[in-house]
């Protein structure tokens, strides 16, 4: 509605929601193949190391919780993306973005964030957490250019208008949380047959994989 949520509410808000996922994954330790993650809304989450190891500690979590802590307050302290944000009209968050790669070769992308403003211009924001920051996210945010432009029809809470444009006029944006940068990307042509390439051979090897059978 154009207004900001105070910062109070939203880390209030991811504490709950950290504390519901904790205990579901600690009521979940042991592996189980007929848990349904849709069964359980927000407060499913399962742990790699509760199967594979090594065990998990207080301190681990307490080093998360911090962490979503900082990523809060820096996306709140990061004037320049929080003006541009709000001078959107319409906000998605997470939609899932259903595309062909190539011929029978299907794809789906979920980005974080997909902003619309009036003037037409389309951005895709994703919120990284590396303390380091060195990972460069420019082909993973390039398949969510792609992926937009070639949905075959709009989710349903998309625009009425104008709710996709070529990828390489997307404006895609690297929001760094834990070290307060944003890092804003161009797409060129190279970028988009880089992301294609990528995407076609990492089907191929999951395809190889399993061999086209279905596995519990």
């Amino acid at each position: 509605m154009g207004e900001l949520i105070p910062l109070e509410n939203a880390i209030s808000r991811a504490k709950a929601l950290f504390d519901r996922q904790r205990k579901f994954a600690k009521q979940h330790a042991e592996e189980d193949l007929a848990l349904v993650k849709s069964h359980h809304g927000d407060a499913f989450a399962l742990f790699y190391e509760d199967v594979y190891g090594p065990d998990l500690y207080p301190t681990d979590f307490h080093r998360a919780w911090t962490d979503i802590e900082e990523a809060l307050l820096n996306f709140y302290g990061s004037n320049t993306l929080l003006e541009r944000l709000m001078e959107a009209e319409t906000y998605v968050a997470q939609p899932p973005l259903h595309f062909d790669i190539l011929g029978d070769l299907k794809g789906t992308a979920y980005p974080d964030l997909i902003a619309y403003f009036e003037d037409g211009q389309i951005e895709i924001i994703d919120w990284k957490v590396h303390h380091d920051g060195t990972n460069d996210a420019r082909g993973q945010l390039a398949s969510y250019a792609i992926a937009l432009s070639r949905l075959k029809e709009p989710n349903n809470n998309f625009p009425l208008d104008n709710w996709q444009a070529p990828a390489e006029e997307i404006v895609i944006k690297e929001a760094q949380l834990l070290i307060g940068d944003v890092r804003e990307h161009k797409l060129t042509p190279d970028d988009i047959d880089s992301a294609e390439m990528f995407m076609m051979q990492t089907a191929f090897s999951m395809s190889q994989l399993h061999g086209n059978k279905k596995y519990q």
